[in-house]
């Protein structure tokens, strides 16, 4: 796999990822969840770690507590 086809593989896998806590509502989807779906396919703790510290900085998604929460497309600015 070339560095440009793993890049795209991350950025699928986190709009994946965007998409299933935007479907989940108000409650969010539990990141213990989401880590042990990633888990089966052999994300580890930290690569799993990185994903949701970049997902949280788009702005669009927060935790709250053990969940990870859609914030209805209001990003944070700068």
């Amino acid at each position: 796999m070339t560095t440009e086809q793993k890049k795209n593989a991350v950025v699928e896998i986190v709009k994946s990822i965007i998409d299933i806590i935007k479907e989940s509502g108000d409650m969010g989807t539990p990141c213990g969840h989401i880590y042990a779906a990633l888990m089966a396919d052999g994300c580890t703790l930290p690569q799993y770690q990185m994903l949701e510290s970049a997902i949280i900085n788009t702005g669009l998604v927060e935790k709250r507590f053990d969940c990870l929460v859609w914030k209805d497309g209001k990003a944070v600015q700068p």
